[in-house]
């Protein structure tokens, strides 16, 4: 009787602590940490040469502390001066941490290079023999004029080849609704499924962007715009069961190392809030290109995130819907104040 009270005290303790701790008393990450199956990084810069390593295994040793990896355009191709080397680094990440998801980039845009089908199912099968996971669809929404019928057609030979989509549209409706329009004059449901992914580009900090809305907010997406697409992706998950991924930006050059962690937690506290299954903070222009080219900075990610995104379903908003809080974590968003915290509304 006396252990059983005894254990009984330990579990209540452990659960407080769980609720009350902030974010940085949680086990952080590092190079060995069990994955927690939440960090994102996109990378668009040269796989080989990130943080100016300029070594295959060097290289991968940074890119298999993610749990989902995007690399960029281009490197799919034979003739590309780094295509055999991130083909290695690819098979070094599988080697060094077999549970990273690996996508590789294809535009699908109408837009912008309206690809045929034949040249998007060559790009497809290249970054296959790469040894990919998945395939990284940019610029698949309505307002790239991508229609419905382009994308489920994609999505179904990248499935077809036992590979997994995720899919850029700004607008989570574009490619996971099916509403009649112009785009989807038949109002054919998406092809997306549970082993696919949708991306929340700029889901709570973008920095770089010359976005008025940013801008004027600190660098912080503005609370009415967060909130209507967290909703809509809260709603997708539950009806298709596709994973969500956020990814935010931050132009490391401008910033200081505690000004860069304040938006790192924003973007953990507001993914976790509308409970989705990754995140991440990445350099300006994906570090392709600029003060940032080739830099992946290390961030503190929660360790407990998962758990606490089961444990803790659902959030709360304060009236005015610039508080948001979930899990005992809080999330304040306004032009003139921006904090997080860990105590419950």
């Amino acid at each position: 009787m006396k252990k059983r009270n005894r254990s009984w005290c330990i579990l209540v303790l452990a659960m407080f602590l769980s609720l009350t701790l902030p974010l940085s008393a949680f086990a952080q990450d590092t190079a060995t940490s069990t994955q927690s199956g939440n960090k994102l990084l996109i990378y668009y810069a040269t796989p080989k040469l990130v943080n100016n390593l300029g070594n295959d295994a060097a290289a991968a040793a940074v890119f298999a502390k993610y749990d989902y990896v995007v690399f960029g355009a281009g490197l799919d191709s034979p003739t590309h001066s780094y295509h055999v080397s991130t083909q290695n680094i690819i098979q070094l990440i599988h080697s060094l941490n077999p549970s990273t998801k690996i996508f590789g980039y294809v535009d699908l845009g109408v837009s912008t290079n309206n690809f045929p089908t034949g040249v998007l199912q060559t790009k497809i099968m290249q970054w296959k023999q790469m040894g990919v996971n998945g395939i990284f669809l940019d610029d698949s929404g309505y307002d790239f004029l991508t229609p419905r019928e382009r994308l489920n057609t994609t999505l179904d030979f990248i499935h077809n080849n036992q590979l997994s989509g995720f899919v850029n549209a700004w607008k989570p409706d574009d490619v996971l609704g099916s509403a009649v329009t112009s785009m989807n004059p038949t109002g054919a449901p998406t092809h997306m499924g549970r082993n696919d992914f949708y991306l929340l580009e700029s889901f709570v900090v973008n920095t770089a962007t010359s976005n008025t809305a940013y801008k004027s907010n600190g660098g912080y997406a503005l609370s009415s715009a967060m909130k209507q697409r967290g909703d809509k992706v809260i709603q997708y998950k539950k009806q298709l069961g596709v994973k969500m991924l956020a990814i935010n930006i931050v132009d490391y050059s401008v910033y200081t190392n505690d000004q860069i962690a304040k938006f790192f937690q924003m973007a953990e506290v507001g993914s976790l809030i509308f409970g989705l299954d990754g995140y991440g903070v990445t350099g300006s222009y994906y570090s392709a290109s600029g003060a940032n080219r080739f830099i992946v900075r290390d961030h503190a990610y929660n360790t407990n995130y998962n758990n606490l995104l089961s444990k803790f379903p659902g959030y709360t908003a304060n009236t005015a819907q610039t508080e948001f809080a979930r899990a005992g974590f809080k999330l304040h968003n306004e032009p003139s104040s921006h904090w997080w915290n860990y105590r419950q509304l």
